[in-house]
């Protein structure tokens, strides 16, 4: 019987491509990574050829060049934190654990969260743990001050009581009851709330308190010490740790921040 030669199975488009992309990084060309599946491509056949340590020394600067890539990492966020840890991306791995621990208790699956290597996943756990000990300290003190607001004669009550008013105000479309794809938008009008009293509870005040003063510097104190006790709480759970821009409002914190230290592989290694 004769054996017939065997034919190679032909490249698709992608992989022209991304074989492309391998060879300008086998000889330090510039080139741009268009999506994470070509990405993905692209890391599968660097693997193939042993060649991962070249295309890892040198993605962080095609990743800047990319726009088409890091302006979508928000939209793949578990695929973007797979890959860098792949090529050993800083840079993409910080910007991808922002939006994954920001959501990772509620839009995420279980086979989701499982898909994950161990090493990223035990530092997504770390740090979605960390965010929720901050979410739960920040509630317990806007709760602590809606407890000890009153009308008593003193500043730090008519203070405690502006903020109770304002925060009464956006807990209440939800029935007391934030679910957790709205939590980040509940602090977030809270923090942005405006604080400057209205005409009757300046008055109260300065009744109270301020009788010396006069009306404008009344509410100007009111709204600045209430502001600042709010960003004192709030403040942690506001900060973006996004190192590209991106514009769109999402519906959960951006506050992780990882150390150099607490990435899941040796910087000081040779890529």
């Amino acid at each position: 019987m004769q054996l017939l030669p065997l034919q190679p199975t032909p490249l698709t488009n992608q992989e022209t491509r991304c074989f492309g992309h391998l060879l300008y990084a086998l000889y330090s060309k510039k080139y741009r990574v268009a999506s994470f599946a070509d990405l993905a491509c692209l890391v599968r056949l660097a693997d193939f050829y042993r060649a991962l340590p070249v295309v890892s020394s040198s993605f962080d600067a095609v990743l800047l060049a990319s726009f088409n890539l890091y302006g979508k990492i928000a939209d793949h966020p578990l695929q973007a934190l797979s890959l860098s840890y792949r090529v050993k991306s800083a840079i993409l791995f910080r910007e991808a654990l922002v939006h994954v621990v920001g959501q990772w208790h509620f839009a995420f699956s279980n086979a989701d969260q499982q898909s994950l290597e161990e090493p990223i996943r035990g530092v997504t756990i770390q740090h979605h743990l960390a965010l929720r000990e901050k979410v739960i300290q920040a509630w317990f003190r806007l709760l602590n001050i809606c407890l000890k607001s009153s009308s008593s004669a003193n500043q730090s009550s008519f203070i405690q009581a502006i903020i109770h008013s304002r925060i009464k105000k956006h807990v209440q479309p939800w029935s007391l009851s934030v679910p957790p794809e709205s939590e980040a938008e509940f602090y977030r009008s809270v923090y942005q709330e405006n604080y400057e009293p209205s005409p009757q509870e300046c008055n109260d005040f300065q009744l109270y308190w301020f009788k010396k003063y006069s009306v404008r510097e009344v509410t100007e104190k009111i709204k600045r010490d209430a502001e600042a006790v709010v960003q004192g709480i709030l403040g942690p759970l506001m900060d973006k740790y996004m190192f590209f821009k991106d514009d769109r409002k999402f519906c959960y914190f951006l506050c992780t921040q990882i150390s150099s230290e607490e990435l899941p592989w040796d910087i000081n290694e040779p890529s």
